[in-house]
This record gives C-alpha cells, structure tokens and sequence, in this order.
C-alpha cells in the first residue's frame, strides 16, 4: 500500500503545466493598439515613486527594481503595453 501511495506522489509531481491550462508559448503580435511606437509617458508621481524605488537598490544593482517599475506601468494604464517593456529613459 505505500509502495502504491509513493507512485502516486512521484506521478502527481511529473504532470505538466499543459495539463493543468497551461498556455505554452506565448509570444507578442503587435497591434494597433500595443506595439512598440505607441506612446505611453509615466506620470509625475509615478516618476517619484520609481525614484524612490531606485533610491533602495545600490548603483550596479538598479536593475532590480524592474518589477516594481512595471507594475506601476500596468497600473497607471491598466494594462502592460509593449513600450514600457522596452522604455530605457528610467
């Protein structure tokens, strides 16, 4: 009996993704609405909160907060638009 149970466990661990709604590759098409050249400036508080957010990492280690930074993207426009994916003035 626990030899069975012990399979069981070892199987539940090996079931992938896909099984359970998994998308698998998801790749970028651009549209009208969501592609590199559309516009998209950071509002003056977020600017301030991404400059407190950068104020808590050391120099070399700025990178770290790019999460941060692209939450406040999705929240100010609802949604994570390719542009501030790829804006390097920050």
């Amino acid at each position: 009996m626990l030899q069975v149970k012990r399979d069981f466990q070892l199987r539940k661990l090996s079931l992938s993704v896909a099984n359970y709604g998994g998308h698998g590759l998801v790749i970028h098409r651009d549209s009208k609405e969501n592609n590199p050249e559309t516009p998209f400036k950071f509002a003056q508080k977020n600017l301030k909160k991404i400059e407190s957010l950068l104020a808590n990492f050391p120099g070399g280690h700025k990178q770290a907060a790019l999460l941060p930074v692209l939450d406040l993207g999705q929240r100010q426009n609802r949604w994570l638009i390719l542009y501030v994916i790829h804006e390097e003035n920050i």
